[in-house]
């Protein structure tokens, strides 16, 4: 299996248009409807709140530079925990890919697409996963440093 090597850069903006575009599209609705008028304060002390997190797994990522996550699990938790974590990290983007898929789509067909039949949306933003799933990660990470 080839292992493939993405950049910080890369990665920062895979992370960066995933977290966007989730916060934007989902938040406001859920959080909207809470609280009301002050959500905004909720988003900023979540972004806060996240902070150390960030500040986490870039110090842990410099400790391990020639390791990936699943690996850097199990040395630090050990084999059992470590395994358990790993399917843990690997389960939470099937978990979440429909809730996600449907407020991207239903944004892109309200917003940006609303003449264009749903079907022909959801064959474009399929296309793009399956043109990073065939091409690979770091090609999909160099194509959104140029957008």
């Amino acid at each position: 299996m080839i292992r493939e090597k993405l950049t910080a850069n890369q990665f920062r903006f895979l992370v960066l248009f995933s977290t966007c575009s989730t916060s934007l599209l989902s938040l406001p609705l859920i959080i909207g409807t809470m609280v009301g008028r002050d959500a905004w304060w909720i988003v900023l002390i979540g972004t806060i709140a996240g902070l150390p997190f960030i500040w986490l797994f870039t110090i842990i990522a410099r400790w391990y530079p020639d390791k990936d996550i699943f690996e850097v699990s199990k040395s630090i938790l050990g084999k059992t925990f470590g395994t358990v974590v790993v399917v843990l990290i690997t389960a939470l983007p099937f978990l979440t890919v429909s809730t996600k898929l449907h407020y991207s789509l239903t944004f892109i067909d309200n917003h940006l697409l609303p003449e264009t039949p749903i079907v022909i949306v959801v064959g474009i933003c399929m296309s793009i996963v399956a043109m990073g799933a065939y091409l690979g990660i770091t090609t999909l990470g160099l194509s959104l440093i140029h957008i």
